[in-house]
């Protein structure tokens, strides 16, 4: 997700303005389209945050799960999404940073939740039937050939990254093999 990749380096306050787009984006996916779309929104917003915050990959891992838990609880309605969704990320949160690094995460996911709760529900289930109305048209198409679609992008995506980390690693192993003369 490019925003959630551009609004990372922006801090407000201290709480982190690409952290919390995710954060929203989430829970507006978990909430209308339940936990395949949250998981599959969690996978982006986690793979991009990890992106931006690298070498720390603790968003790769949180987002789908809370994406996931979310969308499992959706049928409760807005609250127990949200809830759900706090308590896994804060959760997760204090785990991976401890006590003395949470609060940021604890700040960030309140402020969240709570503009998410104070959105209508109507808007909620507007995005609902548009979401399956996507969902049929993708079915019309059918879900094998966009799955192999799917697959065949994800893999040129892997050999690119390869072979760019395969060239990085080239040109590191290169300035490392310099002789005392060179110094």
């Amino acid at each position: 997700k490019p925003v959630e990749l551009a609004l990372s380096a922006f801090e407000l306050l201290g709480l982190s303005l690409g952290r919390m787009a995710a954060l929203f984006f989430l829970l507006g996916c978990s909430a209308a389209a339940g936990e395949a779309a949250g998981s599959i929104c969690g996978v982006a917003c986690g793979t991009a945050l990890s992106l931006a915050y690298f070498p720390d990959l603790f968003p790769l891992g949180i987002y789908p799960l809370c994406g996931l838990l979310g969308g499992f609880f959706s049928h409760i309605g807005k609250l127990g999404c949200c809830i759900t969704v706090l308590l896994t990320y804060n959760l997760l949160a204090l785990l991976s940073y401890g006590s003395n690094e949470i609060l940021p995460y604890l700040a960030e996911s309140a402020l969240v939740t709570t503009c998410f709760l104070l959105i209508p529900l109507r808007t909620i289930q507007n995005l609902k039937q548009k979401a399956l109305r996507q969902l049929n048209q993708v079915e019309e198409k059918g879900i094998k050939q966009l799955l192999f679609s799917r697959i065949e992008d994800a893999s040129s995506a892997l050999e690119g990254i390869a072979n760019s980390a395969r060239e990085i690693s080239q040109k590191l192993a290169e300035l490392k093999c310099g002789t005392v003369e060179e110094v």
